[in-house]
């Protein structure tokens, strides 16, 4: 399911490519090649909330990368930034880091929204929403492409694609199957 009240332009990039020039280190050597939908469609829903907590990832997402909280001691990623629940923490969060997420994942639940809980969203119903589970660990809520049954989708494979707001200067994770067909 997508929206067809959007106009957009569409590109394929590699994550390798942007990964160079940031000073965010990868958690994984990115293999994956993400797709990038440009919205040039005035935006007229509630803006993203960044703040200086999470303003690094918002900053990645613009890059093309989704990124994670992710100790530096044990390797455990979180979404949204916390601390590790894995590890002694150090002050001021010092032994965690942003580093970049694969981008796949599992459905770990879905549903379909038919009605829109704001007039805002009135052209984008029906559309699928669901938690993923990402091969990292946390879980990220988001639309889901491609979702007609959330019930069968449950346990489905999914990658994150980047949808780029140029004119309001944001980007959001969306995920797709990765094989629709399946």
């Amino acid at each position: 399911m997508t929206n067809p009240a959007q106009s957009t332009v569409e590109s394929v990039e590699s994550t390798a490519e942007s990964t160079a020039e940031s000073a965010v280190e990868p958690a994984v050597e990115p293999t994956v090649v993400h797709r990038v939908v440009t919205v040039t469609d005035e935006w007229l829903k509630p803006l993203p909330s960044v703040d200086h907590d999470n303003a690094p990832f918002w900053e990645g997402l613009r890059e093309h990368r989704l990124l994670l909280w992710t100790c530096g001691e044990c390797g455990a990623s979180y979404f949204p930034k916390a601390y590790c629940r894995d590890d002694h923490n150090l002050p001021f969060a010092e032994q965690m880091e942003w580093k970049e997420s694969s981008g796949l994942g599992t459905i770990h639940t879905a549903n379909i929204h038919r009605r829109a809980f704001d007039e805002e969203f009135a052209a984008d119903v029906p559309y699928a929403f669901g938690l993923v589970r990402l091969d990292e660990g946390p879980l990220i809520s988001s639309t889901i492409d491609d979702v007609d049954d959330p019930v069968a989708a449950i346990g489905r494979r999914v990658e994150v694609y980047f949808e780029d707001h140029p004119a309001e200067g944001f980007t959001l994770p969306r995920f797709r199957l990765i094989d629709p067909q399946a």
